[in-house]
C-alpha cells in the first residue's frame, strides 16, 4: 500500500468520521500556530509599498509610531480564518486526491512517488486559492490601511465598490503562487524523507523538519509571485499581472519582487513544521482512536 513515508504525507482517512476529525484537528492546530501570519501587518505594507526599500524592523517601528502596536495586528481576523480554511482545505483535499489516486491504481504494493506527490500538491493549490482568496483580500486591505476598520466593514467596503467579484481580485496571482508553492512543499516534504533511513520509522521530529524545510524552500522561490498577489489585492485589480510586474520592476527594480522575503522565508520554518507536527499528531490520535494505529 503506501510507503514508510506516508505518515508524513499521510494517506486518506479510512472512514468520513476520520478525516472530518483530523481536519478538525488540523484546523484548531494550523489556525494557531499560523496565527503570526496575521500578525504581519508590516510586512505587508513593505511588500505593497514602491519607492527605497526599507528593512522589515524598520517597517515595523514606522508602524508601530504611527497606529501604534495595534497596528501590527490589523488583518488578523481574517488571516486567522484564511489560514484555518486554507489547512483544512489543503490536507482535506490532499487526502482526498491520494485515496482516488490509490485507487486508480489497485496495487498491494503501490506506492505514491514523490513527483506524484508533488503534481497532487498541485491540484491542492488550486482548490486552495479559489477558498481562501476572499479571506486573502480583506486581510491584505485591512493591513495596508492607515485607519481602523473593522473585517465587516472591509468586506462591505470591496463588495460595494467592485461587487462580490471584488473578493476575488488578486486570484490569478494566488493561484500562480499556490499551485507552484503545494508543488515544491509537497515534493520537497518527499524528498527529505527519502534521506530518512530505511530502517526507521519518521518520527514526530521528522515530521516537523521535513514540514519547516519544505515551507522554507516553497516560500523563497514563490515569494516574488506573493508580492505581485500582495499588490493585485491592494490595488483592487487596477492592472493585469503582467502590469503590476512591469509597474513593480520599473519602480524598484528586481528587488521590489523581494521585499520581505527573509521574514517570510524565516517563519517559514516554524510555522510550517508546526503544521506538519500538528498534522501528524491529529492522524495518530486518529489511528488510535480506530484502532488502526500504535498504542
Amino acid at each position: 500500500m503506501w510507503s514508510r513515508r506516508a505518515c508524513v504525507s499521510e494517506r486518506a482517512c479510512p472512514s468520513a468520521l476520520a478525516l472530518a476529525s483530523g481536519a478538525q484537528g488540523r484546523c484548531a492546530w494550523a489556525g494557531v500556530l499560523t496565527a503570526t501570519r496575521g500578525c504581519d501587518g508590516a510586512e505587508a505594507a513593505q511588500r505593497s509599498s514602491s519607492g527605497p526599500a526599507i528593512g522589515p524592523i524598520a517597517c515595523a517601528i514606522r508602524t508601530v509610531k504611527g497606529e501604534g502596536v495595534g497596528g501590527l495586528f490589523k488583518g488578523f481576523h481574517p488571516a486567522l480564518v484564511s489560514s484555518m480554511t486554507e489547512n483544512v482545505v489543503v490536507w482535506t483535499v490532499n487526502s482526498f486526491l491520494r485515496a482516488k489516486l490509490e485507487d486508480h491504481v489497485e496495487e498491494d504494493d503501490f506506492e505514491i512517488e514523490k513527483h506524484q506527490h508533488a503534481m497532487l500538491g498541485a491540484l491542492t493549490g488550486a482548490v486552495s486559492a479559489v477558498c481562501i482568496c476572499p479571506a486573502e483580500v480583506v486581510k491584505v486591505r485591512q493591513q495596508t490601511r492607515t485607519t481602523r476598520s473593522s473585517v465587516v466593514g472591509v468586506a462591505r467596503e470591496i463588495v460595494g465598490q467592485s461587487g462580490p467579484g471584488g473578493l476575488f481580485h488578486g486570484l490569478g496571482p494566488l493561484l500562480l503562487r499556490d499551485i507552484p508553492f503545494y508543488f515544491l512543499f509537497f515534493g520537497a516534504m518527499e524528498a527529505y524523507l527519502e534521506h530518512v533511513p530505511a530502517s526507521s520509522t519518521p518520527s514526530l521530529l521528522h515530521s516537523a523538519v521535513s514540514g519547516g524545510l519544505a515551507g522554507s524552500f516553497a516560500w523563497a522561490v514563490v515569494f516574488p509571485l506573493d508580492v505581485l498577489k500582495t499588490r493585485q489585492q491592494v490595488y483592487a485589480g487596477s492592472q493585469s499581472v503582467l502590469g503590476t510586474l512591469r509597474s513593480i520592476l520599473a519602480d524598484d527594480g528586481i528587488k521590489g519582487l523581494y521585499r520581505g522575503w527573509a521574514p517570510a522565508v524565516l517563519r517559514g520554518f516554524p510555522a510550517n513544521g508546526a503544521l506538519v507536527f500538528g498534522v501528524h499528531t491529529s492522524r495518530l490520535c486518529i489511528e488510535r482512536l480506530e484502532g488502526t494505529g500504535p498504542s
